[in-house]
């Protein structure tokens, strides 16, 4: 990583070692996810190199816990507010 980048900085795209421990799994493991379809796949950016667009795997974790899900029960709840109905 750049000597210009804050400590903390996290960065958008990650390597499959890097998104295998966004994920809290083994590379092995986050190589089934993506063949499974459960984890994004790399982008097709890098020459020779696999990188992993950290949104997507955000996106994809979130479907996985329902977050998804709640977020439209929330906007629903704050519709019928703004509205009057609730």
């Amino acid at each position: 990583m750049s000597k210009n980048l804050p400590e903390n900085f996290i960065p958008r795209l990650l390597t499959i070692s890097q998104a295998a421990a966004y994920w809290a799994v083994s590379r092995n493991t986050f190589k089934k996810l993506v063949r499974d379809g459960v984890a994004p796949g790399p982008l097709p950016i890098a020459l020779g190199r696999l990188v992993f667009d950290r949104e997507q795997q955000d996106r994809a974790i979130n479907a996985l816990s329902g977050e998804k899900a709640k977020e439209a029960d929330l906007d629903a709840e704050l519709a019928e507010f703004l509205h009057g109905k609730g």
